[in-house]
């Protein structure tokens, strides 16, 4: 499935979208580039029911990384507020997402048995997407299946349909 978000703009749900009070596409140019101020300000607003603070922040970051507006100085702010939470796996150019080689910044959920991954270009810190994978064994869906991805490419254009 394809779906194409002008702006960054996705309706609410999968690709992403806003709901009243959470950060989202029209917030990119406000958040902090200190990577623990970015955790605060986005442990302040209101998340899901049941979200941990480690999780409100991973889904916050993968969130807006989603729109493909982020520009590179809060990337960088966010790969490192990612990068603290406690956690957090780290798996280095092992991963491929769409034909693309990247790391992997993964949060196991708190089901235990999927770990959702943001992925990254090291070398010019690009974000190429997001994957979710399976971590324990489930019936028929082995540990180390991807379960679903999200890639997100960025090109500029002249003006919009």
């Amino acid at each position: 499935m394809r779906e194409r978000g002008i702006g960054g703009d996705f309706a609410i749900g999968e690709l992403g979208g806003e709901q009243t009070g959470t950060l989202g596409a029209s917030d990119i140019a406000d958040p902090p580039r200190d990577p623990d101020a970015l955790i605060r300000r986005i442990e302040a607003v209101p998340r899901a029911a049941g979200s941990t603070d480690e999780l409100h922040v991973f889904d916050t970051i993968s969130g807006l990384l989603r729109t493909g507006l982020v520009p590179a100085d809060l990337r960088a702010a966010m790969y490192e507020a990612l990068a603290t939470l406690p956690d957090v796996v780290v798996t280095e150019e092992q991963v491929s997402l769409d034909g693309q080689r990247g790391t992997a910044i993964g949060l196991p959920r708190w089901s235990g048995t999927e770990q959702h991954d943001v992925i990254i270009d090291l070398a010019d810190g690009a974000y190429i997407g997001e994957r979710s994978i399976q971590t324990r064994r489930i019936g028929s869906i082995s540990a180390g299946t991807v379960i679903d991805s999200v890639t997100v490419r960025v090109t500029p254009v002249d003006d919009q349909p």
